[in-house]
Formats: structure tokens, sequence, C-alpha cells
């Protein structure tokens, strides 16, 4: 997997991945074997097609799940790496997409700002005590209620 950073900033990043297509083969053959077992068609036994049959009738609705699991991980493993606190989930748009070719898409991550905290603990306050009589505190209750 090649990783470029096209852009950088202090709250965004955008990277340009390129994943192997063995990479994805492999993801597609395997998913292919865990439905093979429940397909059915016509003139084999139910879960007795051969893989290259299987493989040509299902594999465009298997190659949009099989991508977005391996973007996913991909973007997990470069979100690590990087060290990099994401504020939400990274948008991903695929730049390319050619059978026998390494696939290439962007990444789009918005990061959470860097904060500061005072510690709030280490703040010395002033307390004032006031002594007023009775009378002083009834008529200053009497006028706020006026």
């Amino acid at each position: 997997m090649n990783i470029k950073e096209l852009n950088s900033k202090k709250l965004y990043k955008e990277y340009s991945l390129e994943i192997p297509f063995d990479e994805v083969d492999d993801s597609i053959n395997a998913k292919i074997k865990e439905i093979i077992p429940t397909v059915t068609l016509p003139g084999f036994r139910k879960g007795k097609a051969p893989l290259n049959i299987v493989k040509k009738k299902y594999e465009n609705n298997i190659l949009n799940e099989v991508l977005g699991n391996i973007i996913q991980e991909k973007t997990k493993q470069l979100l690590s790496e990087k060290k990099l606190n994401a504020f939400r989930q990274p948008k991903v748009e695929v730049k390319k997409y050619k059978r026998d070719e390494p696939i290439e898409c962007n990444l789009k991550i918005d990061l959470k700002p860097e904060m500061n905290i005072f510690p709030f603990d280490k703040i010395k306050t002033i307390n004032y005590s006031i002594d007023i009589d009775k009378k002083t505190a009834e008529e200053n209750y009497k006028s706020f209620l006026n």
C-alpha cells in the first residue's frame, strides 16, 4: 500500500492510497469461498459449483462489500500509523478502479483540535465574608421585591 500526503493543515489532512489489486482479488476469492456452500447454480448441486463459475456470476455483487472493507481497514491502519485523531469518519473517494491494476483512492480526514485545558484545581480564589445584621438583610429583601 502506497500512501502520499496530498494536503496537510492543522485540522485537515488528505491522503492518496494505492491498494494492490492482489489484495482485493484475495479478499474477493475468500468471500466467494464463504458463499459457495449457499450458492445454487443450474447444472450443479447446491454448494458444489466451481469457484471460477461462482466468481464470474457474483464478483460484481461482492466487489463493493470487499472494497468497502479493505478501504475501511486501510483507513484505520493509516490513522493509527500517523497517530491521527479523526473528528468524524474520513471521506473516501475511489479515483481509479480497473481490473489487475492498483486501486487509487483519496481520504479526506477532519481532525479533532488539540485542547490544553487549564487545571482548575490550581486556581486560587479569594473568599470574602460579609457580616450583616438581620435588619439590613430584611430591608434589602424588601427593596428587592419592590
